[in-house]
């Protein structure tokens, strides 16, 4: 046998064996980064520490045709971590934390606003620059069309964000969002 034929051979019998372990001793559908066996035995695991969580919630939840709401986003951020402002310029714009919509049923009245970051030295950027650590509240107000029907319309959206410890950083991340509007007609 050739080192060629060895190589392949070989390297295909490698493969099969990881991706027929990923398959059997993890969950359907999940590959070995998220299975129990790799990940739980390593004490350095970094993979859930810069997650966020995000609670989206539509204030005031019920509205007739005409008002406006305001749709806010509440993200807990893991101690240590911090994610970057929405209003980085210049060539920090790229680790601003970014929100899309999927597809909006309701007229955007501003643009997104934040809460207030802080000016923080980031030793991995070795500069300083504006982030929110522990929380962070992102809102928008929306208006309801005179015309809307009623009943509940879903506000949907992703937060598009990257986090940093001030050693390492994630690569760009994005977290999905769901908010309910309830819309009822004027009596």
């Amino acid at each position: 046998m050739n080192r060629v034929s060895w190589v392949y051979k070989n390297g295909l019998l490698v493969f099969a064996v990881l991706f027929f372990t990923a398959g059997t001793l993890g969950a359907p559908g999940r590959g070995w980064a998220e299975n129990k066996l790799f990940s739980d035995g390593f004490p350095n695991d970094l993979r859930k520490k810069h997650e966020i969580g995000v609670q989206a919630v539509a204030d005031p939840q019920t509205v007739r045709p005409g008002e406006t709401f305001t749709l806010r986003l509440e993200l807990g951020i893991n101690p240590g971590w911090h994610i970057y402002s929405m209003r980085l310029v210049g060539e920090d714009a790229e680790l601003a934390t970014q929100i899309t919509m999927m597809p909006e049923p309701f007229a955007p009245q501003t643009p997104w606003e934040e809460s207030a970051p802080a000016a923080q030295m980031d030793s991995a950027l070795e500069k300083i620059v504006q982030v929110h650590q522990n929380r962070a509240e992102f809102f928008r107000s929306y208006r309801v069309a005179e015309k809307h029907t009623a009943g509940k319309s879903a506000m949907q959206g992703k937060i598009i964000y990257q986090a940093c410890d001030n050693k390492i950083c994630s690569l760009p991340k994005e977290i999905a969002f769901n908010a309910v509007v309830q819309v009822v007609l004027a009596e």
